[in-house]
């Protein structure tokens, strides 16, 4: 059986910073027999995708470094707007998450504006607001490690709200029509007391491309 190509796409500030790809690489391969492929969101253009020819997407958290003013508007949406074609899974996770749903019209802040420093962090449960594939095996309730502060403040045009925790409502996202998904937490940080990231990324490395007309 031929691996699985999985181009992930590093949202980090600065090229030689690899942030969450590692993790999310050493995740992959835990699930399911995988050839990844990372590459810094600077780099991504339509013949890059081309040529890796993924079977799916994943967008990276990012660590560190808060938004500068202007600076996913002006560095990063010229990128990955490419992805608006593609016709290949795509999942965002946490920054991810932000950057689709920016891409798509909506914003992001922090969850609390008059208080910048409130961090949703550790293994949080979320409740499925809405059945969808990419929650096969889990119950209404899972747990996933959270750390961030900002949050999608609209659900986007095109997109349905399939889970929530107590302290951010915009927790998993999905487009209606094709298969995009973001979530606000990091599956890929799983562990045997906590398994309910690796059932979501399965999940996801198991779906399908876009159906052709």
């Amino acid at each position: 059986m031929t691996a699985k190509n999985i181009l992930i796409i590093n949202n980090e500030k600065y090229p030689n910073d690899p942030g969450w790809s590692p993790q999310i690489e050493k995740a992959l391969k835990k699930i399911d027999d995988v050839q990844c492929t990372v590459k810094h969101f600077s780099e991504i253009s339509s013949s890059l995708i081309e040529d890796v020819n993924p079977q799916s997407i994943i967008l990276t958290g990012r660590v560190g470094h808060h938004w500068e003013p202007n600076e996913i508007e002006n560095n990063y949406v010229p990128k990955l707007n490419i992805l608006m074609n593609v016709d290949v899974p795509i999942l965002g996770i946490c920054a991810g998450l932000q950057l689709l749903a920016i891409m798509h019209g909506s914003t992001v802040g922090k969850m609390h504006e008059s208080e910048e420093n409130i961090l949703e962090e550790g293994y949080i449960e979320h409740t499925i607001v809405k059945e969808d594939d990419i929650f096969a095996g889990l119950n209404k309730t899972f747990y996933c490690r959270q750390f961030h502060r900002d949050e999608v403040k609209e659900i986007p045009d095109e997109f349905e709200l399939l889970a929530s925790s107590d302290m951010c409502k915009v927790q998993v996202l999905k487009h209606t029509s094709k298969p995009i998904y973001g979530v606000q937490f990091h599956p890929e940080w799983f562990n045997e007391s906590y398994p309910d990231g690796k059932v979501i990324l399965s999940n996801f490395l198991n779906m399908n491309k876009v159906e052709s007309n």
